[in-house]
């Protein structure tokens, strides 16, 4: 429940100030119970025993109150006598701004002008904001003293300076300079430019908790010549205290933070406060803040038993924007919304993770002719290892008509240790081992080694989303030589119904569905690449040691393009490249597409 007070008086010269848009909200309190039983109870009669809680919900209480400088009397309206010069007289006066609220996360206090061009206020006549102003009007003529447009220092605005004469501003005793539309930092004797009736602004954002009683010194002043007509000039200002949320925010300013969005999800993503910039071809590392226009979210480390990771959302119900795993956001793409970009700057951005149930089987699975374009489902592969038990992955059917996982393979295959085929190297022996994802202070000697397999680097960090990294020999599932450009017919080492991906021109699986998500390499075709529902990931590659994570993705296809090396999918944050090729010996993750 809201009220409005206010008063209008006047004097020489009159700044009238509205004592406050009240916010009160009353406290209610709600008791219910109710417990049946029977009053006797006879042998072996049936008895029932019901219980019903007993809530009281304590409702906040915010209200607001405008008094003057000395903080003991209510006032609705501050006067300034200024006897002006020819160059100008300097005129303060000042009050105090009292809330007091009982909410557990405090308040925020706004402020605005409310006078149309007529001298009227918004709460006598309907109108739009043109017709708004925050000039001081007249009440003799229609002449007006109009608002500063920046934030000056009193002994700037005080001066004979011709910029700031016939001008008013406002000040206040709590952090001082504005910025965008939040005032922070700087000293109690600068002045600022009063918002006209619309585009309120943030006074005070510091109370988190329930201050009960907390004032904000607030002072008014107005720098005037003799080309001004004696007289009483008129705006009125109005302060709005808004209760913050009871729910504590997830997130501190200048951080992305990425939530696991179930009881039931294990694993640690790192908030975020710094982010890859895409203005060179190298990637800078540059803190988030609210002047960010461009960052790339972090993969996921989350696992859900059932379910297939499909992306971030803004939502936890994932009713609001949603965005890949590795996604860019970008202010020039419009992904990242004007209310983002504040949201970043205040409070930071929560993104929760979305997931979808598995619908079945992934062998064998006929569900792909009956999905649409942009559809996604979840399905398990029921192959078990030391690692994974059914693995959940998601499903989706892209722009080029196939139904591909969104998830990188996990699968580390069964067998121990074994020579994969090598050529042009000094060892035959190519060796890639999985680690355990349960474990992470396994030490390496005690990781299970898997034919072609490694899914972590030897400090025991792991990332999921990045999926297990395989020889291509590993990923085929076979040593056999093949030749130039020669495909495996075999699904490799996806699940049966499942194959790689092919490579090297466009009517390949990963030439033509880079064709049909932009066909350049450039930036808009890998974050199309990285854009939810395609969900391509930075899973890096491994040779010894894993190299660009986080930076670069690569995925084996399933073509040989000599003895020695095999095709991929390589993409990084201004780039993408559907033919590339390199040693067959090197680590590269797996994604399947349905046969």
């Amino acid at each position: 429940m809201s009220s409005k007070r206010g008063l209008r008086g006047s004097s020489k010269l009159l700044i009238s100030t509205f004592g406050g848009l009240t916010a009160v909200f009353t406290a209610a309190f709600l008791c219910s119970s109710f417990i049946a039983m029977p009053a006797v109870f006879a042998d072996n009669e049936p008895t029932a025993t019901t219980g019903v809680d007993v809530d009281v919900s304590v409702q906040p209480v915010i209200s607001i109150r405008t008094l003057d400088s000395t903080g003991t009397t209510d006032i609705s309206s501050l006067s300034i006598d200024i006897v002006p010069e020819d160059t100008g007289r300097f005129g303060k006066n000042s009050m105090k701004v009292q809330v007091d609220t009982t909410n557990i996360t405090g308040y925020v206090l706004h402020m605005t002008s409310d006078y149309k061009t007529d001298g009227t206020t918004s709460e006598t006549t309907p109108a739009t904001q043109a017709s708004y102003t925050n000039a001081l009007v007249s009440t003799a003529n229609n002449d007006t003293i109009p608002s500063i447009s920046t934030t000056v220092s009193e002994s700037d605005f005080s001066t004979t300076n011709s910029s700031y004469q016939n001008m008013w501003g406002v000040s206040k005793a709590w952090n001082e300079t504005i910025s965008g539309n939040t005032l922070s930092g700087g000293s109690i004797t600068s002045y600022f430019g009063v918002p006209v009736h619309g585009s309120n602004i943030i006074i005070r954002d510091d109370v988190t908790t329930p201050a009960h009683v907390s004032t904000t010194d607030v002072g008014v002043g107005a720098n005037v010549n003799t080309a001004k007509m004696s007289g009483t000039y008129n705006n009125r200002l109005v302060f709005t205290a808004v209760a913050n949320p009871t729910e504590p925010p997830v997130c501190t300013a200048n951080t992305i933070c990425y939530l696991p969005n179930g009881d039931d999800v294990t694993g640690i993503t790192d908030d975020q406060t710094t982010a890859y910039m895409t203005s060179t071809s190298t990637p800078d590392e540059t803190p988030l803040s609210s002047s960010t226009t461009e960052f790339t979210l972090i993969a996921p480390n989350y696992v859900r038993p059932g379910y297939g990771f499909i992306g971030w959302n803004t939502e936890a119900d994932g009713s609001g924007t949603m965005y890949g795993p590795n996604q860019t956001i970008t202010t020039t793409d419009n992904s990242l919304t004007p209310a983002m970009q504040a949201e970043l700057g205040s409070k930071g951005i929560a993104l929760y993770a979305q997931w979808i149930a598995s619908a079945g089987n992934m062998q064998n699975w006929s569900g792909c002719s009956s999905m649409s374009i942009g559809d996604v489902t979840a399905l398990t592969d029921t192959r078990t290892d030391s690692i994974n038990q059914n693995a959940t992955y998601a499903i989706a059917k892209l722009v080029d008509g196939k139904c591909w996982m969104i998830e990188n393979l996990r699968y580390a295959g069964t067998g121990t240790s074994a020579d994969v085929w090598s050529s042009d190297h000094d060892t035959a022996t190519f060796t890639m081992k999985q680690y355990n994802f349960t474990n992470l202070t396994q030490p390496d000697s005690d990781r299970a080694p898997v034919s072609g397999v490694y899914s972590s680097d030897p400090d025991g960090s792991r990332w999921y989303s990045y999926g297990s990294y395989y020889s291509w020999a590993g990923a085929i599932n076979s040593t056999t030589n093949y030749g130039n450009d020669a495909r495996s017919s075999a699904p490799g080492i996806c699940p049966s119904g499942w194959k790689l991906p092919s490579a090297k021109d466009a009517n390949a699986d990963y030439g033509y569905l880079y064709t049909q998500l932009g066909n350049e390499s450039n930036f808009t075709t890998s974050n199309n690449f990285r854009s939810y529902p395609n969900n391509f990931v930075f899973s890096g590659s491994w040779a010894s040691t894993a190299y660009y994570r986080g930076v670069i993705g690569y995925l084996y296809s399933s073509m040989s393009t000599n003895s020695s090396y095999a095709y991929y999918l390589m993409f990084g944050i201004n780039g993408v490249d559907s033919a590339r090729y390199n040693w067959k010996t090197w680590g590269y993750p797996v994604r399947c597409i349905k046969s």
